[in-house]
């Protein structure tokens, strides 16, 4: 069982990466909003912000699903030298 954890935080993390999760809860997809948002003149300087900000989320996103899998790993491990 110890050596599908990493195989599914992988997944998991594929699955962070090629979904949008704010379209999850029925707001309109990131980058869309972003494009909306940098296509509106209040915005016109913050183009590298805007796609920077989309950037730091996602990955800020995977660490915390590869944290996930990791004390998953080790709680595991734990487990399986107790039995």
């Amino acid at each position: 069982m110890t050596t599908a954890w990493p195989t599914i935080t992988t997944n998991l993390v594929a699955f962070t990466k090629d979904s949008s999760l704010i379209s999850i809860i029925g707001v309109t997809e990131l980058f869309g909003a972003l494009r909306f948002s940098l296509s509106d003149s209040e915005w016109l300087g913050f183009f590298l912000e805007g796609y920077i900000f989309v950037g730091v989320l996602y990955f800020a996103l995977c660490q915390l699903v590869i944290g996930w899998g990791r004390l998953m790993e080790r709680r595991l491990a734990r487990f399986a030298n107790v039995t």
